[in-house]
């Protein structure tokens, strides 16, 4: 069967048309796939920080501070005790309960510089959102 030729006319407009809105969508189709790689890089990124967050800011000031509770109460009974070696043994405990109370002074200041960079991520995030003050911590 041959097509006549109001049929060719007709599906070669057909093909125009199409062809017109795939032309005339392609920039909307880019600009909705720029939009949704930068949600992606935005939602990796902020795993990737809450994964940093989780594994960098443990805070062991309470151990710290339960330790050298326990050395100083060895430390006592050794000076209670004296026996032999003892100021030795004296010695190392003193050393043990001063880089753990150095421990905890340095802890005590990261925590300070985490939550001052915490506030200014929020403060970030509100000038760049619409999200009214009184939501943000």
């Amino acid at each position: 069967m041959t097509r006549s030729f109001t049929e060719k006319l007709i599906a070669e407009l057909h093909l125009g048309v199409a062809e017109g809105i795939v032309i005339r969508q392609m920039p909307h189709l880019r600009s909705a796939s720029t939009c949704l790689q930068s949600q992606r890089d935005l939602y990796i990124a902020m795993r990737d920080l809450f994964v940093r967050h989780d594994r960098l800011a443990v805070d062991n000031v309470d151990r710290l501070k339960k330790r050298i509770d326990s050395n100083s109460m060895k430390l006592e009974s050794i000076k209670a005790n004296q026996k032999d070696g003892w100021q030795e043994d004296a010695d190392r405990v003193v050393v043990l309960i001063e880089k753990d109370q150095a421990a905890i002074a340095s802890l005590l200041s990261r925590r300070v510089f985490i939550r001052a960079w915490w506030v200014l991520v929020s403060l970030v995030l509100l000038r760049h959102t619409d999200i009214p003050a009184k939501y943000v911590a």
